[in-house]
């Protein structure tokens, strides 16, 4: 690796000075105009920065700078020598008010990273702290905490059996490259030929492709594989950006932009109200909204595209192709039925796990999530998983969503290597009583998910916008 540059110095200087004086970054999409979350009275007149959906004031809390546990750091000189590339890096800085999770939730060997970071410190400018109790910006995690001790275990069995390579086994690669000729093959009967058993057949290839996109889309290398997405109707341009940086960080708090995913028809937020229909009727019907769920993502990142807030990419047209294909071939009905199949088998198979991933009675517990140790134990207050001791093999039915706690404590680590690294987590909470992971059978999480949507759990109560961290003020 080459020399790393010495720790930059200024001039001291409060952090208010800093707001004017520091900030040279410009927002990656145009500020818009209206009230949506994340906004505060603290912005002043900075431009808010939407993130599908979320403002966020990253030249009030950032600048040019990032962030990390209230210490600034100019990484500028290593842009371009980035292991994940320069963009994580800029997105990190430019879209958001804080680097920490992002930083500590991608780099298993914090011993090795922190001792380069330090290199990249600006000292001389302390960064400004919210005055917003639910607001309060975090410090790195305690090596004495749970979720350094089970990153370090993570680390040591990732090295053991792997060599440290976190990405996809050769199993899982032959494996995805099946599913591609089997969708392919799929897609061609169903369209040239029309068989709507072909077009089912379709929706559950594309279903487990999607699977795979999911995993993909966390690891640079693999970033065309992640591709798999779009023929689900998702943007795989979109979710590098707001599933990496915003729901894995955020999870289950305002600033997720899963938290407004379903709205109006469901919604997920325990501190709010339902209306009649999201108390009485959606929790019930759930599945076919839900069907609609590809169609309706599109159409979100469609209006974030033209409102400013998204860039166009190639992924945006595999889903109007497939579909104007059928239509093409079928009519107007015969089109629509055959989309419609397609693409809902997709979004319910994939959807119902992913909300009660993250929609269980335990994951709506927002006092216990305000009180987590650390970032870990936050992540495992705001998923439950299915089925542990699943195969890599046997977990094809749940899309690998079953080990989707494993999945938020180590976003960029390949599926393919889950079962292992949840023996690891189950190993480490043997030392870590005060951490419970929530894993039960399907059925269960369910009827506690039909429960939460229906029912706020946490009516009036506030959660912390960086909840489960070590608190400087604590």
């Amino acid at each position: 690796m080459p020399p790393m540059p010495p720790q930059k110095e200024t001039t001291p200087v409060s952090s208010s000075d800093n707001i004017a004086a520091e900030t040279s970054s410009k927002p990656s999409a145009p500020a818009a105009k209206g009230p949506r979350p994340g906004e505060s009275p603290e912005n002043g007149n900075h431009p808010v920065v939407y993130s599908s959906g979320v403002g966020f004031t990253p030249s009030v809390w950032q600048g040019k700078y990032w962030r990390i546990g209230n210490k600034f750091y100019d990484l500028t000189p290593f842009l371009d020598k980035h292991p994940g590339g320069r963009t994580l890096l800029e997105l990190a800085r430019d879209r958001f008010d804080d680097a920490t999770f992002a930083f500590e939730s991608h780099h298993h060997n914090q011993a090795k990273v922190l001792k380069m970071l330090k290199l990249y410190e600006v000292k001389g400018v302390e960064p400004k702290q919210s005055h917003d109790s639910n607001r309060t910006f975090p410090n790195l995690t305690p090596e004495n905490s749970f979720f350094s001790d089970f990153r370090r275990r993570a680390t040591k069995h990732l090295q053991e059996k792997y060599n440290g390579d976190w990405g996809p086994t050769d199993e899982c690669m032959r494996l995805f490259w099946f599913f591609v000729v089997v969708w392919s093959v799929c897609v061609y009967l169903s369209v040239a030929k029309g068989w709507l058993l072909a077009t089912v057949a379709t929706g559950l290839a594309g279903s487990v492709l999607g699977g795979f996109g999911h995993s993909f889309i966390h690891q640079p290398p693999y970033k065309w594989h992640a591709l798999s997405l779009d023929i689900m109707g998702f943007s795989s341009h979109c979710w590098f950006r707001e599933h990496l940086l915003q729901h894995h960080m955020y999870t289950n708090t305002p600033l997720d932009n899963h938290f407004l995913g379903t709205e109006p028809f469901i919604r997920t937020d325990p501190t709010r109200a339902r209306h009649p229909f999201q108390a009485y009727v959606a929790p019930y019907i759930n599945f076919l909204l839900i069907s609609f769920g590809a169609f309706a993502n599109y159409i979100a990142h469609t209006v974030g595209l033209i409102r400013g807030e998204e860039e166009f990419h190639i992924g945006k047209l595999f889903m109007p192709l497939q579909i104007g294909l059928y239509l093409y071939y079928y009519g107007l009905g015969g089109g629509l039925l055959r989309s419609y199949i397609h693409f809902g088998i997709a979004s319910v198979w994939y959807f119902t796990i992913a909300l009660l991933n993250h929609n269980s009675l335990q994951c709506v517990d927002v006092q216990a999530k305000n009180t987590a140790v650390d970032w870990g134990h936050a992540q495992l207050l705001s998923s439950s998983d299915i089925a542990v001791g699943s195969t890599f093999y046997s977990s094809i039915k749940y899309l690998w969503l079953n080990f989707h706690t494993i999945h938020h404590l180590l976003p960029h680590t390949d599926m393919s290597k889950h079962p292992g690294l949840q023996r690891v987590l189950l190993e480490t909470l043997k030392d870590h009583p005060e951490v419970k992971y929530d894993v039960r059978p399907f059925w269960e999480l369910y009827k506690e998910m039909i429960t939460s949507v229906g029912t706020p759990m946490a009516l009036g109560e506030e959660i912390n916008l960086y909840s489960g961290v070590h608190h400087p003020h604590r």
